[in-house]
């Protein structure tokens, strides 16, 4: 069977995924070689890119996760405000970190959701999927736009792509599924994914927007506030150790454990 992996947007919960990749990378070698295709929406994206091109290296992505929570925790003015742009610092990080041919190592393989923003007549959302990269200038304004959620850290516009504006791909298509194969759905929100947290609720109810469920309970709840306003490294931890666990129990689950 041929899978693929999707990661959802996040924000600052994106820790999650980080845990969750890292533990296939020691656990899960046979369920790797059978991944095709990878897509991302928002910070989801950003895991994605990291896998498709640098998986030998991704543990840097747990220290810039921390980077840039403990970024945020220190702006004194706050993250709503132009004076605290977070997407310069995201540019940054993908600029250093990205090979020199991450835009074709990319291309057919990483799929990047978008949410184009037209004008015409009144204002609507479309959903994009942007798989085929040029250059690296062109991938990386292709996750930025991905990732870009007006009047979060910075501005309020839109970002302009070849004459076109995007935000944030969380908008229109939060997770990702492709059309043939399994496609495998991770999410730091507890919900019908493959992998996410598992919450115990009275009232049972469920959620679904932007493709993707969430379990309606206070836990998914305070998770929705980590995704905007980090927490401390100690609580950064216990949220990348469980996404270690649950792609664990996944690999049990699917008979891919690799001890």
């Amino acid at each position: 069977m041929t899978y693929h992996l999707s990661f959802c947007g996040c924000g600052l919960m994106v820790i999650y995924q980080v845990g969750v990749v890292e533990c296939f990378i020691t656990h899960g070698g046979r369920f790797l070689s059978r991944v095709d295709k990878l897509a991302g929406a928002s910070a989801g994206a950003l895991v994605a890119v990291a896998m498709a091109t640098k998986l030998k290296e991704f543990h840097i992505m747990k220290d810039l996760s921390y980077k840039m929570a403990a970024g945020i925790r220190q702006r004194e003015i706050g993250i709503f405000t132009q004076k605290s742009n977070i997407m310069l610092s995201v540019e940054q990080h993908l600029r250093e970190f990205l090979p020199e041919d991450a835009h074709q190592v990319a291309t057919g393989k990483l799929f990047t959701s978008l949410s184009e923003l037209s004008r015409h007549n009144k204002p609507r959302l479309k959903n994009i999927l942007i798989s085929e990269y040029e250059s690296n200038d062109f991938l990386i304004q292709c996750l930025l736009a991905s990732c870009h959620i007006p009047g979060y850290a910075g501005t309020t516009k839109p970002l302009h792509i070849r004459g076109k504006s995007y935000i944030d791909g969380g908008f229109t298509d939060n997770l990702p599924v492709f059309p043939t194969g399994r496609t495998i759905t991770v999410s730091p929100f507890s919900g019908h994914q493959d992998i996410s947290p598992t919450d115990r609720s009275v009232l049972g109810l469920r959620v679904r927007t932007v493709n993707q469920d969430f379990q309606f309970n206070l836990r998914n709840l305070h998770r929705g506030v980590r995704a905007l306003v980090p927490t401390n490294k100690t609580g950064l931890e216990r949220i990348y150790e469980q996404g270690w666990g649950d792609a664990v129990r996944f690999l049990k689950k699917e008979g891919l454990f690799d001890q």
